[in-house]
């Protein structure tokens, strides 16, 4: 009897569920031409991959609507994502708060006063050493303790220490941590969800991390069945035996599914018996519509 396995839940998500429109669909067209040449960096990039999902950001970098440009071709963001750039949700949520940091230390940097943002956005006189803003991974990284609401405070303070000194991805990150460290998730406003979204990033990191390791380890296994001494790892086709390849694929799946994916609607990720009192819901529920 043939064994039969378990298929993934169905993904739904909130959005328009109607035809895409002929102007919606030339933006998708651009803002995906956006994402494939890398003009502007990572946020211009973060900021083509949020529009596609959730549409353009106001002037103070909030979200205004939730467009799903995409849907015409896809039921989920992840889906799309991974089938027009091979990124995960996780990469491709990341990069959207790396672009919407970054646009958040830019409008930072404008609102200094004018002999500091001359200096402080790289525009200084040829006599003194320029310090340009953000513009290695390592210093948007630094970031990545504070939300994007507090980013202009820790422009403020690395503006007030002194503009002689390098800025170092360090020292944008001690001057973070401080700020975050302040702010501290009791002092934050209850209606704010960057805090929560980052915290469901750190959470979902290994779990995803876990799945790279798989997939080295189904490579260097491909990779040794194409060799002599892998006469028995591979079936006659050249593909590993799926007594390998199967349990390989169903781990794969169990942590992707197991992954902390979003705050527990039930309880606002205070704690609850729906989320057994963690906060959050893994993949399988959230991205299953199992819960309201």
């Amino acid at each position: 009897m043939k064994r039969s396995y378990p298929t993934k839940p169905k993904m739904t998500e909130g959005g328009p569920r109607g035809p895409v429109t002929p102007a919606e669909r030339a933006r998708l067209a651009e803002l995906c031409a956006q994402v494939d040449d890398g003009v502007g960096g990572m946020r211009r990039m973060g900021e083509a991959l949020m529009e596609c999902r959730y549409g353009p950001a106001g002037a103070d970098g909030k979200l205004v609507g939730c467009q799903r440009l995409y849907r015409e071709t896809h039921e989920t963001f992840e889906s799309y994502v991974l089938d027009r750039w091979g990124l995960t949700s996780a990469r491709a949520m990341e990069t959207i708060r790396t672009g919407n940091r970054i646009g958040a230390w830019e409008r930072a940097v404008k609102a200094l006063p004018e002999p500091l943002e001359m200096i402080f956005g790289g525009h200084c006189p040829p006599n003194r050493k320029s310090i340009t803003p953000l513009r290695t991974e390592r210093q948007v990284k630094a970031l990545r303790s504070v939300t994007v609401s507090d980013v202009p405070e820790v422009v403020s303070r690395l503006a007030a220490q002194g503009l002689d000194v390098p800025l170092t991805a360090k020292r944008i990150e001690t001057v973070a941590r401080a700020v975050a460290a302040e702010r501290g998730p009791a002092a934050k406003p209850k209606s704010e969800p960057a805090p929560v979204a980052d915290k469901i990033a750190a959470l979902a990191a290994p779990f995803v991390e876990a799945q790279h390791e798989i997939d080295a380890l189904r490579r260097t296994l491909a990779a040794l069945a194409g060799t002599p001494a892998g006469l028995h790892l591979r079936q006659k086709d050249g593909k590993l035996v799926s007594n390998v390849a199967r349990p390989l694929h169903e781990l794969w799946q169990a942590i992707k599914w197991a992954t902390p994916d979003c705050v527990c609607p039930s309880c606002a990720g205070k704690g609850c018996e729906t989320c057994h009192d963690a906060g959050w819901l893994p993949a399988v529920l959230s991205r299953a519509g199992a819960v309201p």
